[in-house]
């Protein structure tokens, strides 16, 4: 699932990043029995139940689900400081080139 997830990330306001995973994942393993966690029926319940599944840290702030299955991440200081500590002696890397299709 990292491959689907790799790219269904981004920085968004008023949190600071947004990820659509559980949608393509739902999607792909619905009629899977015994792949999704039970009981869920939708993206957004899965979405819902990928949060409990976080580990605790501190660098995630919080986690909600709105819609139809986005997760809403709100970062800490603590890590726009590591990366900004982090740019500042590594500098700026550019993303790699997407594959055209």
């Amino acid at each position: 699932e990292a491959a689907v997830a790799h790219n269904t990330i981004t920085a968004k306001l008023p949190h600071h990043f947004q990820c659509n995973a559980a949608m393509p994942v739902f999607g792909r393993y619905k009629k899977t029995p015994g792949v999704l966690p039970e009981g869920v029926k939708s993206p957004q319940q899965l979405a819902q139940a990928i949060l409990p599944a976080l580990p605790p840290n501190d660098l995630i702030a919080s986690c909600t689900v709105t819609g139809p299955g986005f997760i809403n991440i709100t970062m800490t200081p603590a890590f726009f400081t590591a990366y900004l500590r982090w740019v500042s002696t590594k500098g700026l890397v550019p993303p790699p080139p997407s594959p055209k299709h």
